[in-house]
């Protein structure tokens, strides 16, 4: 290995990383909204600790009517419950927004219509102890209420209601959780009526999820939208709420029904026995499952992140770690963790020795098998690693991968044996893999970023390759005129080349400079250069080597004979450079034409998802983009054949 070729493999090396952990950071808006199938099981939403008695508020259906419907554990230890009631039984005041997405599907008729009439029966039926506000999700967010009323007061504000095309529910919610009271003791909820996916939000779901969460109200969601997906899992997940489905025939059922869990809550106490400022460890057991989950004492916690059950095992109180910003943290603590082991590993493996012995180690460190051995200062020194870089070497080695990775690492100019290189590049895909299923919680998602990972990493290897190849084939004409040069004036053609290899810049210099010490070690001249033209995969050098070989075989004037190849190769070169520009119309077509479609498909995205949308949700749409696809694949691969001409 040529000394300074090290940072040439360290840059290429943090590239892969880079493409990596860019993959990595791409996840983290989806880590952030992790969906979780929600249910209708009673579960605990929110912990007022800031006084003497704990209270637990809980959520869903089928809500525990005394003590023996449940048992508390608190750091391990069984608690004494005193007391268990409804919230309507302490008289405990509701807060109740709806929010109502006008734009329904047309199986519904004139939906608009249909919800004013049942808004205002199941507004007829609330307790006095509930208040209500109506906030409009049409094509823009709009408060109906401006204040919180009973429930016969909402009748002009629903009244208000109309069609509108798009849905702008994200906004709706974040305007939605403005209208609640400061009072932690106020239950708080926001009942959705989703007709589909948001389709003109200016708000984003992380922040209509945070303004719930800092309200701590929880979403009920009541989707009409024929079991459509309509974008409020994150936000039910997040703020521990239910969905339920409903029909035409139903409705009005299911609208009662998702009233009733919004106002209710059953408010179970018990006596705390850990100091303030500390967090307790509870588990709820209801009989057939169990809840666990970890509170700060002394506050109100309704923020579902942060009353996740710590892991024990660990015994840390970090809680950071439990939001949002936390989890961004994480990752950017992933990212120099692994940035930092990459970087010593290629710091390892771009060392440059210049002492004797370690540069003719290379040719020395055969074993008795005619194999490679194993340097005491390479890479792997543990014989675990050492075995795994091994069975990889002879797992690729039988299929003949390892011959044609160490030809790409020789043409790329990358100071990686080929073993080391395909452990490193399997481990890399399999940790990023793992990471993604890990914090996605999707194999499917996971493999295609090990896929990705795999990629790119042979994508960057392959552009360094061809780059370098360029650069030595645009260099040969000159390294001939030079070397024809040397000889003119007198020179032997070793001391030609020993010359030309001083004069030319890389990476024409550090091959020929590689061929002459193989020389000067025993190998034969034209064995030296044949192996240039093999390690960068050169016909046109391979030409001039067998041209210098019949010379000194033959005889003749080998001056002329490089002066002729070397115009040779300038008209080649001339005629390349006129067919590209001949072809440049078809090239950029076939660019724009790649690109074009998915841009105005991502544009329009943006601007429009629901009408994107349908290539995604619908039977006909997933069918008609697998045909787009395939389409543009074949008009590509046939405009390819077109403008591409061999010379």
């Amino acid at each position: 290995m040529r000394p300074g070729a090290g940072g040439a493999g360290l840059k290429t090396v943090l590239a892969i990383l880079l493409g990596a952990l860019m993959v990595v950071g791409l996840i983290g808006q989806a880590v952030a909204q992790t969906e979780v199938e929600p249910n209708l099981e009673p579960r605990v939403v929110a912990v007022d600790a800031t006084g003497g008695q704990i209270e637990l508020s809980l959520f869903g259906q089928d809500l525990p009517q005394n003590e023996s419907d449940l048992q508390l554990s608190e750091n391990s230890e069984q608690v004494t419950i005193s007391d268990v009631a409804s919230s309507s039984e302490l008289r405990r005041r509701s807060e109740v927004v709806f929010v109502v997405d006008t734009n329904a599907p047309r199986s519904w008729g004139d939906l608009v219509d249909e919800t004013q009439v049942r808004l205002a029966d199941v507004a007829g039926e609330i307790n006095q102890n509930t208040t209500i506000g109506i906030v409009s999700a049409g094509s823009n967010a709009v408060v109906l209420s401006p204040r919180l009323s009973d429930g016969p007061g909402t009748a002009a504000a629903v009244g208000k209601l109309r069609r509108a095309d798009d849905s702008a529910q994200y906004s709706a919610i974040a305007k939605a959780s403005t209208l609640f009271s400061d009072d932690n003791d106020v239950i708080k909820s926001v009942v959705v009526i989703s007709a589909g996916p948001d389709t003109s939000s200016s708000t984003t779901s992380d922040a209509a999820g945070a303004r719930l969460s800092q309200q701590g109200a929880q979403l009920v969601v009541v989707d009409i939208g024929n079991g459509a997906d309509s974008g409020l899992s994150g936000l039910i997940s997040r703020s521990g709420g239910v969905a339920l489905t409903a029909e035409k025939a139903d409705y009005e059922a299911v609208l009662s029904n998702a009233v009733g869990l919004a106002a209710n809550r059953t408010i179970v106490t018990f006596a705390g026995s850990v100091e303030p400022g500390t967090r307790a460890d509870l588990t709820v057991d209801f009989g057939e499952r169990n809840q666990e989950l970890s509170y700060p004492v002394g506050a109100f916690t309704a923020n579902q992140l942060q009353l996740e059950a710590r892991d024990m095992s660990t015994g840390t109180n970090l809680n950071v770690f439990r939001s949002s910003i936390g989890l961004y943290l994480a990752l950017a603590l992933a990212f120099v963790g692994i940035s930092a082991g990459v970087w010593a590993l290629a710091s390892i493996l771009t060392t440059e020795e210049h002492d004797l012995e370690s540069l003719l180690d290379r040719y020395t460190s055969l074993d008795k098998d005619g194999g490679e051995s194993l340097p005491e200062d390479m890479l792997v020194q543990s014989a675990l690693l050492r075995r795994a870089v091994s069975a990889g070497e002879n797992l690729a080695q039988g299929r003949g991968l390892l011959i044609r990775l160490e030809a790409l690492l020789e043409k790329a100019d990358l100071p990686i044996r080929a073993g080391e290189g395909l452990f490193v590049l399997i481990a890399t895909v399999l940790l990023s893999g793992a990471l993604g299923v890990a914090l996605t919680r999707n194999l499917l998602f996971g493999i295609l970023i090990a896929f990705g990972i795999a990629g790119l990493a042979l994508w960057i290897v392959r552009f360094k390759a061809g780059r370098r190849f360029k650069t030595f084939e645009g260099q040969l004409p000159d390294t001939l005129q030079l070397l024809s040069g040397t000889l003119r004036a007198g020179y032997s053609l070793p001391q030609g080349l020993e010359s030309v290899s001083g004069e030319i810049a890389d990476p024409m210099g550090a091959e020929l400079s590689r061929a002459m010490s193989e020389a000067r070690l025993g190998r034969e001249l034209e064995e030296a250069l044949s192996g240039i033209a093999e390690r960068m995969q050169s016909d046109d050098f391979a030409w001039v080597v067998l041209a210098i070989g019949i010379q000194r075989e033959v005889g003749g004037n080998l001056n002329e004979l490089l002066l002729s190849v070397a115009e040779t190769m300038v008209a080649r070169e001339r005629l390349k450079r006129d067919i590209n520009a001949l072809t440049a119309e078809g090239r950029v077509s076939a660019g724009l034409l790649s690109f074009l479609p998915p841009g105005l498909g991502m544009v329009m995205w943006v601007i429009n998802p629901g009408y994107i949308n349908v290539l995604f949700t619908e039977t006909m749409g997933n069918v008609m983009l697998v045909a787009g696809i395939i389409s543009a694949l074949a008009g590509l691969a046939w405009m390819k054949k077109v403008i591409t001409i061999d010379v």
